[in-house]
């Protein structure tokens, strides 16, 4: 994803769909399509990523700022107790903090006014441990 990034600064993550099996590729400006397609077919090989079933959806933050900010959250909660995970939300184009329970959640909520990040930037999901094996945090 970072090596994406670097060719394309519009560049927020790239997914395959379920339900329409296609492959979504998250941009902040959509005139950088081509130059995102290009960095992705190089990333992912020209046979898994094709423009054939490419849909560009445009979001409002790129993977840069979801990193940065990722990185921020990280440094700030993780290792607080019920702290479950934190990472990318590549498809909700956003940073994603799992807590074990409501006391975590009010918790971590005090902690993260300090970075004062826009309230669709972030969710605070309630998962337990096992909730979080699988999950691919960028």
């Amino acid at each position: 994803m970072r090596a994406i990034s670097r060719q394309s600064s519009s560049f927020a993550g790239v997914y395959r769909d379920r339900d329409t099996g296609r492959l979504v590729i998250n941009l902040t400006d959509p005139s950088q399509r081509d130059a995102a397609l290009q960095a992705v077919s190089d990333t992912l090989g020209a046979d898994r990523s094709g423009e054939d079933g490419v849909e560009v959806r445009l979001v409002k933050y790129s993977m840069a700022q979801l990193q940065a900010w990722k990185d921020a959250v990280s440094q700030l909660i993780l290792g607080e107790a019920g702290v479950v995970a934190v990472g990318v939300d590549v498809v909700g184009n956003r940073i994603l903090v799992g807590v074990r329970d409501d006391q975590a959640k009010a918790l971590v909520q005090a902690r993260l006014t300090e970075l004062n990040l826009s309230e669709d930037a972030l969710v605070l999901a309630l998962m337990q441990v096992n909730d979080a094996v699988g999950l691919r945090l960028l």
